[in-house]
């Protein structure tokens, strides 16, 4: 079932799943055997966002809080192949009405919304879900990464001092250097430099996260979700996503 609903090929199960996630009323997610599917088929919780009316994607979006998944680590080709699959059945449902010229111009006006409420949702998105020109466009608004990290480690001076971190010779290992705005800096007493770099690495595909990655990235998310977010964006095209 998933699987169509990543195609969105399955309207009643995609709209079963939206009403039970905005639903539970402080009951577990995981609690849903249907949702706590959902990690291990990503095209179809995407396919979720899109199909979800604006006011019920927050509740979607608030999963990663409950479920073993982060949006920001999902493989980049899935939220354009996801857009394409709803693309495609937006048109098929129109054309036969309207034609092909209009039923086209019907269904991608209906996509771009889809994308720029995404973007609404999470600004950098873009860099994964807009076309070309947008994500440059969010590229330039962002700060440069190299003032990102500067900062990240001003905001940590008065935390407990960390105890060093082998995440530089891990990821090395996985044949995955390292930025020169990180390589630079401290990197081995900050771990927290490293939670937008294992999304974007695991993003590109060249990473799966651990529970121990997982449980770094969500306190940073949680500490400084700006520094995250931002330099995600910055470090997708450094590993190739």
């Amino acid at each position: 079932v998933l699987g169509s609903v990543a195609k969105g090929t399955a309207p009643e199960a995609i709209r079963w799943l939206i009403d039970t996630i905005t639903s539970l009323s402080g009951l577990p997610a995981n609690a849903i055997d249907a949702l706590r599917l959902l990690p291990s088929c990503p095209d179809a919780t995407i396919a979720l966002l899109l199909n979800a009316g604006e006011t019920d994607r927050a509740a979607i979006w608030a999963l990663q809080d409950e479920l073993p998944f982060l949006w920001l680590a999902m493989p980049s080709h899935l939220w354009q192949r996801a857009l394409r699959a709803h693309y495609d059945v937006l048109f098929g449902g129109l054309v036969r009405v309207f034609g092909d010229q209009t039923a086209t111009t019907m269904a991608m006006g209906q996509v771009n919304a889809a994308r720029e409420q995404l973007t609404n949702l999470e600004p950098v998105l873009s860099a994964t879900c807009g076309t070309t020109s947008q994500r440059a466009q969010l590229i330039a608004s962002l700060p440069p990464l190299s003032v990102l990290t500067s900062s990240y480690i001003a905001t940590q001076a008065d935390s407990p001092r960390e105890d060093r971190n082998e995440l530089a010779v891990r990821l090395q290992a996985h044949g995955l250097p390292l930025p020169a705005e990180v390589a630079s800096k401290s990197h081995t007493m900050f771990a927290g430099l490293f939670a937008p770099i294992l999304l974007a690495a695991s993003a590109a595909g060249k990473l799966q996260l651990g529970p121990e990655d997982s449980l770094l990235v969500r306190r940073v998310l949680r500490e400084d979700p700006t520094y995250v977010t931002a330099a995600w964006a910055h470090l997708l095209d450094f590993y190739g996503a």
